[in-house]
């Protein structure tokens, strides 16, 4: 997958063979909306209300893929609504969750997954260190501005264990 952040909770996305990106309207100045909804696939608003499956955080698994042999007949990418957060499920990639509010705690699924926090320095080492505490995903990437983003690198590395903790720049792709 590859992520590439544009500001605020912009996101142009590269997952599963699709092109998804979020919140188009928020990009900061200067990034054309034409050119960042260019081959997208689907547009996906993070804050508005969404017409989604609902996804129980505890509770969801990925789907079973089955193999090249097997029928398989699960959809491409899918996408839930849970709550503070858009859960991502695509075929041969990590399971994505970009997290812009308050969430439950997941469920074993996240010990595999990428998690994409949005937020103010506050928000992040909150939301961080309730995952971090928890169940950790595989990879925790943190958007915001880049004084937010050290104050949150400070508060959670001593909580990392196994967990990959990476950060977004504005306009850079990040491949994971």
């Amino acid at each position: 997958m590859k992520l590439t952040w544009f500001g605020g909770t912009t996101l142009r996305l590269h997952i599963g063979g699709e092109v998804i990106v979020t919140d188009a309207d928020g990009a900061e100045h200067g990034i054309e909306r034409t050119e960042l909804l260019g081959a997208a696939d689907r547009e996906l608003p993070l804050k508005a209300p969404r017409s989604l499956a609902v996804a129980n955080l505890k509770n969801w698994r990925p789907a079973r893929r089955g193999s090249a042999l097997e029928d398989d007949t699960a959809p491409d990418v899918q996408l839930f609504d849970a709550g503070g957060a858009i859960l991502i499920d695509a075929p041969g990639e990590k399971t994505l969750l970009i997290v812009t509010g308050d969430v439950e705690a997941p469920g074993r699924w996240i010990l595999d997954a990428v998690v994409v926090l949005f937020g103010d320095g506050e928000a992040l080492m909150r939301r961080g260190r309730g995952l971090l505490g928890t169940l950790p995903p595989k990879v925790l990437v943190l958007a915001g501005e880049a004084g937010d983003v050290e104050a949150a690198f400070a508060d959670l590395r001593e909580l990392l264990e196994d967990t990959a903790l990476l950060a977004m720049e504005k306009g850079l792709a990040l491949e994971i």
